[in-house]
């Protein structure tokens, strides 16, 4: 029953891996199955709004952390979570497609159109990092740019000669790199939440029944 999955979520919640007293039937597997996946997508874009904000702020001024590989980090993790995403929405819409093949209410051309859809989306983003995800760090020439005039215009002092001609291409490029990727994680998150409406809206009346309840597939249909 519905209180028995709101009971495992509180227990969940409190650490207590006893969900109910009784074994998991297909029924619980499915609902888990639905509940997580929508909660690793939706963690995941959480993130990428979060980053949205991280590279807008240097909070890092009084320590030894530099204003460069902060923003690369950032940007880095951004592109890596971009991955994460794109994996998450495939693999949730085969899962979903999969436990309700029998279902009469199971449109492929439309799950079809929705993977479609987020290839389409994804390609100019993931385009920006390697295939290699997990053997490159990131890096593109605006970004190095920025580590040279600061490594150059770390290791010169105030009484140097040429010490602002370094200085202030350093400032310049920085702030002009981070004001470009300020708009482009901004653009970016606003195209994959149109993405998230479509794609949560097509996937919902799969779902879900027209009273809000879960839509439990057959039991013959791989649930």
């Amino acid at each position: 029953t519905l209180d028995d999955y709101q009971e495992s979520l509180l227990r969940f919640a409190l650490d207590d891996p006893h969900s109910v007293e009784r074994y998991p039937t297909l029924r619980d597997d499915y609902f888990s199955m639905v509940f997580r996946g929508y909660n690793e997508i939706r963690k995941s874009y959480l993130c990428l709004r979060d980053i949205e904000i991280y590279v807008r702020r240097f909070p890092y001024g009084d320590t030894a952390i530099p204003r460069s590989r902060h923003l690369e980090y950032h940007i880095t993790n951004y592109l890596h979570e971009i991955y994460i995403l794109k994996g998450r929405l495939r693999a949730y819409l085969k899962r979903i497609g999969r436990r309700h093949r029998e279902s009469p209410t199971l449109d492929e051309v439309a799950l079809d159109l929705l993977d479609n859809l987020i290839e389409k989306t994804f390609a100019p983003i993931v385009k920006a990092r390697s295939v290699h995800v997990h053997e490159y760090r990131y890096s593109d020439d605006d970004l190095d740019r920025v580590h040279t005039f600061e490594f150059v215009a770390s290791h010169q002092s105030n009484e140097e000669d040429g010490y602002r001609s370094f200085e202030l291409p350093y400032d310049r490029n920085y702030k002009e790199v981070r004001r470009e990727w300020v708009k482009r994680t901004k653009a970016n998150n606003d195209s994959i939440k149109r993405l998230l409406d479509d794609y949560f809206g097509e996937l919902y009346s799969l779902v879900f029944q027209e009273n809000g309840d879960l839509r439990f597939p057959n039991s013959g249909a791989g649930a």
